[in-house]
């Protein structure tokens, strides 16, 4: 009776935890990329952001451009993230 109390303990810890809103601190800094759009996950300020959107937005052979903050969502879980979007250097127009 202990073990089925501490497994459903246990499920339901595992629950709340998929339902959270907001990550866990300690999370490193992650890049997706979306079509013209870059998206630094769990940054906190735009310096600390930049210079991945940058090298990102470079294999593409465009540059970053800073739109702002938003939520970023995935898998129930949303995280704040630095928008970008790739603009080619040449034309102006979104380069992905």
């Amino acid at each position: 009776m202990k073990a089925l109390r501490l497994f459903g303990s246990a499920a339901v810890a595992l629950v709340i935890g998929a339902c959270s809103t907001e990550p866990p601190s300690g999370h490193s800094l992650q890049v997706v990329v979306d079509r013209q759009s870059v998206f630094v996950l769990h940054a906190e300020t735009r310096e600390e952001a930049t210079p991945l959107a940058d090298t990102a937005c470079h294999e593409h052979g465009g540059v970053a451009v800073f739109h702002g903050f938003m939520h970023y969502r995935a898998y129930r879980v949303r995280t704040n993230s630095a928008w970008f979007e790739c603009i080619t250097r040449s034309t102006g127009q979104a380069s992905l």
